[in-house]
């Protein structure tokens, strides 16, 4: 995910740059996942390993005569596969997150792996979840749990909070509104002085509970395009944004606060 950047002239860039003096705005974080139960029918062995601080190691199996060359990557954190969800949610900073996009800052969890690498289910839960009407809390996502945190968090705040949320997925280079119940026209890309790069006519949806906003989430994720591929029968082709928009109104101020995205990118074409 990525440290947010306040606006010129926040009241918050000051707590914002002490929080995160000498940090990194990215703190990339690994999350190596078991093997499928594909792998293991085809008697494939794992050649990743995580020996701590950080650190990722790849130990390719001999290939035919000559044997693949070690790599080591370094992240800001790494959680191995024996990991919970809640683990995950815990050691990645998603809590610090939700509290700086309440503050005012413009936060971002993008997750980016090869097909089959895990995004989805690190962000969502397994796919069947979201059909289910009751989804077992031990599988949540990083999503869920951020929304039942942020819902949480603003019952403190003084002033009124309201949420609201879109969610659009890339296809074929067009933007689609996945909150929209009728239309499927790609949304046009704009720009205005006041602001900024922007999609026209996208429809933006107000929540102020936890069902609700897993009932935006489960309706946008079933309008995604999905295709079956070999090494994920269930993974999108599609990459999907989910924006949460929090504003704050206090003694008749109405303020745009910060944001909160999750980018869950598909498989490439090509």
């Amino acid at each position: 995910h990525s440290l947010p950047q306040p606006p010129p002239g926040d009241p918050g860039e000051a707590r914002g740059q002490e929080a995160f003096s000498g940090a990194d705005p990215g703190l990339p974080l690994g999350r190596i996942r078991p093997l499928s139960k594909t792998e293991v029918g085809r008697g494939d062995q794992r050649v990743v390993h995580c020996p701590g601080d950080g650190t990722v190691c790849v130990s390719p199996l001999p290939s035919g005569t000559a044997a693949g060359q070690d790599a080591t990557f370094r992240f800001s954190a790494v959680f191995d596969m024996g990991i919970s969800q809640e683990g995950v949610f815990e050691g990645s900073g998603m809590r610090q997150l939700v509290e700086l996009a309440v503050s005012g800052f413009a936060c971002t969890a993008f997750a980016f792996g090869q097909t089959g690498s895990g995004k989805t289910y690190s962000l969502t839960g397994p796919g069947a979840q979201l059909e289910a009407p009751a989804l077992p809390p031990n599988h949540l996502g990083l999503m869920q749990r951020s929304f039942a945190y942020l819902l949480e968090h603003i019952q403190g705040q003084r002033s009124s909070v309201t949420l609201s949320a879109s969610y659009v997925e890339i296809y074929n280079e067009q933007v689609r509104d996945l909150l929209h119940p009728t239309s499927c026209r790609p949304l046009p890309l704009r720009w205005s002085k006041t602001r900024g790069f922007h999609l026209e006519n996208l429809l933006t949806l107000e929540f102020a509970s936890l069902e609700t906003a897993l009932a935006l989430l489960q309706e946008g994720t079933r309008r995604r395009a999905s295709s079956s591929h070999a090494l994920n029968e269930q993974s999108s082709r599609s990459h999907a944004l989910f924006t949460i928009y929090i504003e704050a109104v206090s003694s008749g101020f109405s303020v745009r606060q910060g944001g909160m995205e999750r980018g869950i990118p598909g498989q490439p074409q090509g």
